[in-house]
């Protein structure tokens, strides 16, 4: 028995009624869920989902500096204690209020018990191939085997877990194959168990073999609480069991997800696939080849390789997940160096309606949409934010969706190409930009507007040239004039203002551009003049 103190800054904490708090123990499982002000319905805690607070019934007002909430009376459970408002704080200090007695029920008697919703083997190492389980039902456990090269883990571990804190006693984790032949054993009192709080983490000392299954036994007294009283342990082999097989191999990223999205199935994908953007966000990745794209959650850092956008990267293997209807894949191993270099990315071009359409044949691929209209055009953009598009009637959407952009803080053009990796972010499939590169502003060449300026009085030369042209403009009077360069494709290149002028003598570098043919557009309150030339 003892008490806990933790800190949280004032900035640290959201405000807005109802306000909660939730107790997790190691294996996930809540042990208490509380507010006040209010109840919260619905909310996703350590491993338990839909979860509803219990309200304690009593608030305080934020003008109430030096006391606090707390639980009064004597007792040793939780229902002995009542909440009260507004007594003198007792930060870092167990409560000057509350009591705690036996209760008139002696000392605990009570043995641990095994939580057996949350047993678990995980990353048991083989000398040949590397092993990784994970759980799949109450008592039962799903698992993995993966073969060389890939690095094999080193946190392999049986871990057990208990309704209370318990400690070593004496005897031993014993593991069995289904010969019923001793695999191995494990002195829980040596070096191999290790204790803490609700958990038992056992480190198995022999390899284990694939296509065997195997059961896991618990001496009784193995582990104990304070109190010295013995857990019963596991003698029967059909308690906890688990077989050991190879991950299912597919050959490109269609044939994944095809896959099942339960988290616990494995998968090894054979054939190549590229990189085409990375985040730090949980190590996330996206990938595509020739067939589709996913993204890679990877929240465990399993995958330790640096990899460049462009890389190649052969045999993923991992799980498949689905976030709000979008598939995940959460890598168990390092799939090692890279398998090519210096891909070149091309995205594919389609229409909004396209995107919007049959949105799951481009998911986490690198696609481009040409000519959109911004509906938020002279605004910024803002991380996490997001932007109608549209073609004719076909609305999209954008989003600033990789913080990492640089978009955030820039101006939103009119029109744009945009490319980006088409995601689907709660219910609805979105383009994100990786870059600023990524969203070029389009000029769209006027029709039918007079000439300000005479084909005499605006000049390029020489032309063709090699990219540095010299630009000429005579006018009858004084004007301010906006001059933009662009290309064929409706890339602006180069933009300048001139103030109240009549007469301009500009020198252009251009000889970083591309070749082709240009278009030099001046534009007044008047109308819009234009003049073609090339670059060779």
């Amino acid at each position: 028995m003892g008490a806990i103190w933790i800190s949280r800054p004032s900035n640290g904490i959201q405000n807005g009624a109802p306000d909660s708090l939730a107790l997790v123990n190691g294996a996930g499982a809540v042990i208490q869920f509380l507010s006040y002000e209010g109840v919260i319905s619905g909310a996703d805690i350590g491993s338990e989902t839909g979860l509803t607070s219990t309200d304690i019934g009593v608030s305080q007002a934020s003008s109430t500096v030096g006391t606090s909430l707390q639980l009064t009376g004597t007792g040793k459970n939780y229902e002995d204690f009542t909440w009260a408002a507004d007594l003198a704080t007792t930060s870092g200090a167990v409560n000057t209020t509350q009591t705690f007695s036996a209760g008139g029920g002696g000392a605990d008697t009570d043995p641990p018990v095994w939580a057996t919703d949350y047993p678990a083997i995980v990353n048991i190492v083989d000398t040949q191939i590397d092993i990784a389980l994970k759980m799949d039902e109450p008592g039962t456990v799903y698992y993995l085997a993966m073969e060389v090269p890939h690095t094999a883990p080193t946190n392999a571990e049986v871990r057990l877990y208990f309704n209370e804190t318990i400690y070593a006693g004496t005897g031993y984790v014993v593991i069995i194959d289904e010969a019923g032949t001793y695999y191995d054993s494990i002195m829980v009192s040596g070096t191999s168990v290790e204790t803490s709080y609700w958990a038992a983490n056992v480190t198995p000392t022999k390899d284990l073999m694939v296509g065997t299954k195997y059961s896991v036994l618990v001496d009784s007294a193995a582990f104990i609480d304070f109190q010295g009283n013995a857990w019963e342990g596991i003698s029967s082999d059909t308690v906890w069991t688990f077989t050991t097989v190879a991950p299912i191999e597919v050959a490109n990223l269609a044939a994944l997800r095809g896959g099942l999205q339960d988290n616990k199935t494995i998968y090894k994908v054979t054939g190549e696939v590229l990189l085409n953007y990375q985040q730090d966000y949980f190590n996330k990745k996206y990938i595509e080849d020739a067939t589709g794209g996913i993204e890679i959650h990877d929240p465990d850092g399993m995958i330790t390789t640096t990899y460049a956008i462009g890389d190649g990267i052969t045999g993923l293997t991992g799980t498949l997940d689905d976030y709000f209807n979008l598939m995940q894949f959460v890598p168990v191993a390092d799939p090692g160096a890279a398998s090519s270099t210096g891909n070149t990315l091309t995205p594919q071009t389609i229409s909004i309606s396209e995107f919007n359409t049959n949105f799951e044949d481009y998911e986490i691929e690198l696609v481009r949409i040409d000519t959109v209209t911004f509906a938020d055009a002279g605004a910024k953009f803002a991380n996490d934010k997001e932007y109608n598009v549209s073609q004719g009637t076909d609305v999209g959407i954008v989003r600033v969706h990789f913080f990492e952009s640089g978009l955030s803080g820039t101006d939103i053009q009119g029109v744009a190409n945009v490319t980006g990796i088409a995601t689907w972010h709660f219910s609805e499939p979105k383009i994100g930009p990786r870059s600023l590169q990524d969203v070029v502003e389009v000029v769209i060449i006027p029709d039918n507007i007079g000439d300000i300026l005479s084909e005499d009085n605006i000049r390029v030369y020489p032309n063709p040239s090699s990219g540095l042209i010299t630009m000429e403009l005579k006018m009858v009077g004084t004007a301010d004039l906006d001059v933009e360069i662009y290309s064929m494709n409706g890339k602006v290149v180069y933009r300048n203002t001139f103030n109240s002028v009549s007469n301009v003598h500009e020198q252009i570098d251009l000889s970083n551009m591309a070749r082709g043919m240009y278009m030099l557009s001046v534009r007044s309150n008047e109308g819009v003049s234009r003049s073609k030339f090339v670059i060779r």
